[in-house]
């Protein structure tokens, strides 16, 4: 995760920290936000990468150099990732052994100087291939797994194809490996409540985007603490390195001309659909213009779940005041979320630099608050690069997505979490724990209603009848309403919550 840099300049004065807090401190300039800022994320709109959370402090944004002089400052970009030369090499094989060494190395270099290791643990590739390479490195080295599962009382109800208990997948790969000390953790009464939050904004200075699921992120913390560990790995960034699916390969290979693999691949993964339609909605959808693609949204308007009435907790008549819809189109974020992506490597790029421009403050907010390093071996720079670089039909081949991934963990990780088709989900009790304090929530929002700025800000009314409304059982999303209604409940209202808190913990005024 790259570090964050902050930057205030004013006059003869240049003060740059890690935490805009430090800025503060030298009482050159109090704290005070950036309304923009504010409705932008609301949206999820973080591509305005140099854009801080405060007025007159800038963030150093991703791969750029900024230089200060007296009257001017300029800023250049002096990597991308888009334009890396291509690797290619003579066999399928060799692809696989240089990616398995990279992450070798990557994983090495992680452990460099631990005493006592732990690793976020699920039942999904990434994580496992970090813990694997770890164990294999040092066998009679201890390694904590610590597993986030649901809570007991969970009604068991969950999204098709995905699952919502990792426990068996990752006591599979501890059969494995017997110096894996697996570690569950169904984080039981722990919320991000108003006094951890407090404490969550004093460390960072920012709002975090999906605050209400960090509780298991924050017990697993608290685990690799209770177990005296000093360093805890992830394998956060495996989906844009290593184990990237392949998604966006087909369009690719229509734009450059690939057309025999293309069909070949289009047929392999079309299933049951048509192949005409099965060309348009994998070839030519991804590569629709935006404005065309606007203009076909609203024509399917009774099909398309709007932002504002599912996820996005923003008053509609502020986000028109504060111009969020045209901004993400500005710094070409996709508030509809279109997939599958135009291309591999521009999507794989633009999900690492919006992860890392805000990332790095939570980062160091996680290691400040329980005194552990963090690291993250699917982010290790020379394999981030090699991933980048190899033909896309190392991702995807014979409608195998996750060819690469799956060739270089056979043997390493269980059968059973190779083969898995499903997707494993964190927080998937989050029914079950919000439901134990939704009056409360509801009690918060009404208090917001009594500012006029919050409740210029937020939708109120919506959220707090989202909240009367609720479901008898974990809504599955099996339609238009209910995917709404359940967004509505896990993401826009802890969205919305957390949000106000951050405004009213910077202003200083009271919850």
């Amino acid at each position: 995760m790259a570090p964050p840099l902050h930057v205030y300049r004013h006059k003869n004065i240049l003060i740059l920290s890690s935490t805009p807090r430090a800025i503060f401190a030298s009482e050159e300039i109090r704290p005070e936000l950036d309304e923009q800022k504010v409705a932008d994320t609301l949206l999820l709109n973080y591509n305005e990468g140099r854009r801080s959370w405060y007025k007159g402090i800038s963030r150093l944004e991703l791969e750029t150099i900024s230089a200060f002089r007296s009257n001017d400052v300029t800023v250049k970009k002096y990597y991308n990732l888009e334009e890396l030369p291509p690797i290619r090499f003579k066999s399928d094989d060799d692809y696989v052994e240089a990616a398995n060494e990279l992450l070798r190395e990557g994983v090495k270099a992680a452990l460099s100087g631990s005493r006592k290791p732990a690793i976020l643990l699920s039942g999904g590739l990434d994580s496992q291939a970090v813990a694997a390479h770890a164990l294999r490195l040092d066998p009679d080295r201890p390694l904590i797994g610590l597993t986030s599962v649901p809570e007991p009382g969970w009604d068991g109800r969950i999204a098709n194809f995905h699952f919502g208990d990792e426990g068996e997948h990752v006591d599979a790969l501890s059969q494995m490996y017997p110096s894996l000390n697996v570690v569950k953790r169904d984080a039981r009464g722990h919320y991000l409540d108003e006094s951890a939050q407090k404490t969550l904004f004093l460390l960072s200075n920012v709002s975090p985007r999906n605050a209400d699921n960090l509780h298991w992120v924050n017990d697993c913390y608290r685990g690799a603490k209770e177990n005296d560990c000093d360093v805890i790995l992830n394998g956060g960034f495996g989906n844009v390195s290593f184990s990237f699916t392949g998604e966006g390969a087909i369009p690719t290979w229509f734009t450059t001309l690939q057309w025999s693999r293309l069909w070949r691949e289009l047929r392999a993964t079309k299933g049951r659909t048509p192949m005409p339609q099965a060309f348009l909605s994998r070839v030519i959808r991804p590569l629709i213009p935006t404005p065309a693609w606007d203009i076909i949204q609203r024509v399917r308007g009774k099909d398309v779940v709007s932002p504002f009435d599912s996820w996005c907790p923003l008053n509609k008549s502020w986000a028109e005041e504060m111009n969020v819809v045209e901004r993400a189109k500005q710094f070409d974020f996709d508030i509809f979320f279109r997939y599958p992506p135009r291309s591999t490597r521009e999507w794989r790029s633009s999900v690492i630099r919006n992860a890392w421009n805000e990332g790095g403050d939570l980062g160091l907010t996680n290691d400040a608050m329980y005194g552990l390093r963090t690291r993250d071996p699917t982010s290790y720079r020379p394999l981030v690069e090699f991933c980048m670089s190899i033909p896309d039909d190392q991702y995807l081949r014979n409608g195998q997505y996750r060819w690469l991934a799956k060739r270089m963990l056979r043997g390493l990780i269980p059968e059973k979490v190779l083969n898995e088709g499903r997707r494993g989900r964190q927080g998937a009790d989050w029914h079950l724990r919000m439901g134990q304090r939704r009056h409360l929530l509801k009690s918060e929002l009404e208090s917001l209603e009594i500012d006029p700025k919050m409740a210029r800000r937020f939708n109120l009314s919506e959220l707090k009848a989202a909240l009367d409304e609720w479901p008898a059982e974990t809504p599955l999303q099996a339609n238009k309403e209910e995917f709404a209604m359940a967004q509505r409940l896990e993401l826009a209202v802890s969205r919305a919550v957390t949000t106000a808190r951050f405004i009213q913990y910077v202003e200083g005024t009271n919850y």
